[in-house]
């Protein structure tokens, strides 16, 4: 944020973040298309920007809240203004013209109300003043404003203040509703009730602020009330913490999936309590008294390979592999793998196309990873990628898949590709390609020993003397130094790093922390000098994080350099080395085989096969979240008796290939999401396998229904859909059980055998009801005494997907029972 200057507050948009600093000013960075970052233009900004945002002249910000794709802050002055979209007036300028800077004039709330607090949400915006009075303003829909009648919809506060029945002390806002909490502690919500998010015990809307407030317990108010898409959480006097609303991903923290029409006592552990918690659409995160994070809810990646979207914090039961793996890849929150039959599998998070799907997607594990087939080569080689992946195939090209921003994927364009197409391929010199390495926005190759690069050039790490963006590479290679050629090529945050013939290291693009390696932070955009390692010491192997790298010596030594901040470097301590410095002490008489480096952590195999980790600790591989700022004295438990042949880092998990050619996981799916028991990170290498197993399986449940029924309606249809055709025998007790209200219902197989897509029929009953009709759990399709078998008269699986994916039944058809 600048020298000196530090966050008190920090709020995260749909698309973008913004942070109060200690000197009262406000910076803004991320997705920038509606103004909502507030420099006066539509341009993204990656990284805080050097200038603050002008409140005006002289202004300060007190307040900062930060909203979908809009921002307001009270100023120092006691006045308010907003910016960003404005299409439903929650600017509160008395129009719907988006603001991409903070307006001269500030907000006019009428004489005399002096702003203390102040929210602004989707469709609406809502202020509490120093006098208990509370307004609301933008698009009353539903009821949100608290003004009766939806046709109000005032784009200026309005001069009448809310009849809340008490004075507000802070105000809370939803999708579609509206919560304040009383001066008396009471809390009072009104607007869409769909998922009982009002708190009120039912799913009556309110488009007025009710007459009782909400029910907390015998004696209990609340201190503070937070918001998330269509939840509610309330910290109470005693600490404690209440949710309420939409649970469909768990993000009450009550357990299952059902909604919570009422407050919910929420269990955050033996003895602890709440300061503060935060929600972001279906993710809740909670601080504790001891300090320590707990979160729960949606989380979508998929990475560790567990068969579900949830991080694991315990050791889960043992899986089957069921094949050998080659080659593993990892970054960000994605893997692959080359199997020993040379196919090649994805899983993990896809929302650029990076596993190669066709179409944005999340893959639960291998389980259900994509499998590429290039029809005719095969893949020899693959390159994990921030948001993207390359294969090299065996007729000598290289493609590339996923996101394409600043040309990265090398193939004369900016365009996103879904899914691998090996007749696209990377324009590179003619000759064998040895090594591929995949930064954050830019990608280098080596072909017969010479370095090209590509995408993202704006630091000089594309290492041509410029800083220019390149779609495709150059056709002149990078300029080792006179007849120096590469042996491996590294790339990191806008820098490079290769690994040349004479066994010296170079390195060059940005330099903000020491991560060139060469005692300065000046940045460099062509290689210069080497990197010195000391007397007599040259590099065998290096590896390359978020901003640091590591380098194994010929003596098996181990030395690294650059940013420091979570230990990543081994030392010890927490301080960036502009250079390399002593040699990593790795235990007793240990020396290092292999080095791995992504983002903050590092991995090294030893001499005697085993593993040491340290950095950021989530993904370490041992028992805790903190920052291991050296290697341990004892290595990782990969299990009895397994040691490690190959270790892959990415951006939030850590991968070992065992000695029996097995893979084991660990991290964080999701950027440290979730780190609660049960639903947090796997801290430890777990004790099973990821599943390579491809029989036939459960993909998706779907209905050809949808909208409200009720038992006046047809027959509900239910569709499960597998892998593979399957064979089904009739017996008594088998379908598919569903949540319907106070009694669950069976789904009975209805028709499909010898197809891949098996009919259940669900007739309502009277008195069932539910907002969406989804299955009881992933154990809820049952062949009772009957079977369904493959072609092979083998038994199938019969694991549905989890109530959170998007392949479970109320995420592909939407279908509400009334009674």
């Amino acid at each position: 944020f600048g020298e000196g200057k530090y966050a008190v507050e920090v709020g995260v948009g749909a698309e973008h973040s913004c942070a109060l600093l200690n000197d009262g000013s406000i910076k803004c960075w991320g997705i920038n298309s509606q103004g909502q970052l507030g420099y006066g233009d539509t341009t993204n900004r990656s990284l805080p920007p050097s200038n603050p945002i002008n409140l005006g002249t002289g202004r300060k910000a007190k307040h900062l809240s930060v909203g979908p794709r809009v921002n307001c802050a009270i100023l120092d002055n006691d006045t308010a203004k907003c910016w960003g979209f404005n299409d439903y007036g929650v600017l509160g300028l008395g129009d719907t013209i988006n603001r991409t800077s903070p307006d001269t004039n500030p907000i006019n709330f009428g004489a005399g109300r002096v702003p203390v607090d102040i929210k602004v949400g989707y469709v609406h915006a809502c202020a509490v003043y120093a006098n208990g009075e509370m307004s609301c303003w933008g698009i009353n829909d539903s009821g949100v404003l608290g003004l009766g009648g939806t046709s109000v919809n005032p784009l200026t506060p309005p001069a009448a203040a809310l009849a809340i029945g008490g004075l507000a002390k802070q105000v809370t806002l939803s999708e579609r509703n509206t919560c304040v909490l009383l001066t008396d502690g009471n809390v009072k919500c009104w607007g869409r009730n769909n998922f009982g998010s009002l708190g009120y015990g039912d799913t009556t809307l309110r488009n007025v602020p009710p007459a009782n407030t909400v029910n907390l317990g015998v004696g209990r108010t609340a201190k503070s009330i937070h918001s998330g898409r269509w939840t509610v959480c309330a910290i109470l006097d005693n600490d404690s913490l209440k949710c309420w609303g939409n649970n469909d991903s768990g993000t009450t923290g009550a357990g299952g999936f059902l909604s919570q029409y009422s407050p919910v006592l929420i269990n955050v552990g033996s003895g602890r309590t709440v300061r503060d918690v935060q929600i972001i659409h279906y993710t809740t995160c909670a601080l504790l008294d001891n300090y320590q994070q707990k979160c729960w809810g949606y989380d979508d990646a998929g990475l560790l390979g567990r068969g579900d979207y949830r991080i694991h914090y315990t050791p889960s039961p043992s899986l089957s592999l069921g094949g050998s793996v080659k080659k593993l890849a990892s970054a960000y929150n994605a893997a692959c793998a080359i199997m020993s039959d040379d196919s090649m599998k994805c899983w993990g998070r896809d929302f650029y196309g990076n596993l190669g799907g066709g179409q944005p997607l999340k893959i639960m594990g291998p389980s259900e990873a994509v499998v590429h087939d290039f029809a005719g080569p095969i893949a020899s080689s693959i390159f994990m990628g921030r948001e993207n992946a390359c294969a090299l195939l065996s007729n000598g090209n290289l493609t590339c898949w996923g996101g394409n921003a600043n040309g990265r994927l090398g193939m004369n364009g900016t365009t996103a590709l879904y899914s691998p197409n090996p007749s696209l391929s990377v324009s590179l010199v003619a000759g064998a390609i040895t090594s591929v390495s995949n930064g954050w926005y830019h990608r280098c190759a080596i072909v017969v020993g010479n370095v090209y690069c590509w995408g993202d050039g704006t630091l000089g790490q594309l290492g041509m003397g410029d800083n220019i963006n390149r779609t495709t590479p150059s056709s002149t290679a990078v300029a080792l130094g006179g007849a120096l050629t590469a042996v491996t090529v590294e790339t990191g945050y806008q820098f490079s790093c290769a690994l040349l013939s004479d066994a010296s290291v170079k390195c060059w693009g940005l330099n903000d922390s020491g991560q060139l390696g060469l005692g300065d932070v000046t940045n460099r955009n062509a290689p210069s000098i080497a990197i010195d390692f000391g007397a007599g010491k040259t590099a065998k192997q290096i590896a390359v994080g978020y901003a640091y790298g590591c380098a194994i010596l010929n003596d098996d030594s181990l030395k690294c350099w650059g940013l420091n901040d979570d230990g990543q470097l081994g030392y010890g301590n927490g301080n960036t080395y502009f250079a390399p410095g002593l040699a990593i002490n790795l235990g007793g008489g240990r020396t290092a085989k292999k080095i791995s480096a992504r983002y903050r952590t590092t991995c090294a195999i030893l001499d005697d096969n085993t593993l040491k980790c340290w950095g950021e600790g989530s993904r370490t591989g041992y028992n805790s979240s903190g920052t291991y700022n050296q290697p341990a004295a004892m290595p990782i438990n990969l299990g009895l008796g397994r040691t490690a042949k190959d270790v892959v880092n990415g951006d939030t998990q850590t991968c070992v290939v065992l000695d029996n050619d097995s893979i084991k996981c660990w991290g964080v799916a999701e950027t440290a999401i979730m780190t609660s028991q049960g639903y947090g990170a796997q801290f430890t290498p777990p004790n099973f396998y990821v599943n390579f197993w491809a029989g036939a399986r459960v993909l998706k449940v779907s209905s050809t229904s949808s909208g409200v029924l009720s038992s006046a309606s047809a027959p509900v249809y239910i569709t499960v859909e597998f892998s593979q055709a399957v064979f089904v025998t009739p017996g008594n007790n088998m379908g598919l059980t569903l949540e319907t209200g106070s009694t669950d219902r069976v789904a009975t197989y209805y028709s499909g055998s010898g197809t891949s897509r098996l009919t259940f029929r669900y007739d309502i009953a009277p008195g069932d009801s539910t907002l969406f009709l989804e299955y009881q759990s992933i154990n809820a399709l049952s062949a009772g005494d009957g079977s369904f078998q493959d072609a092979s008269g083998q038994t199938i699986p019969l694991t549905l997907p989890p109530l959170t994916s998007p392949f479970s039944l109320s995420n592909q058809s939407l279908i509400r029972i009334n009674p």
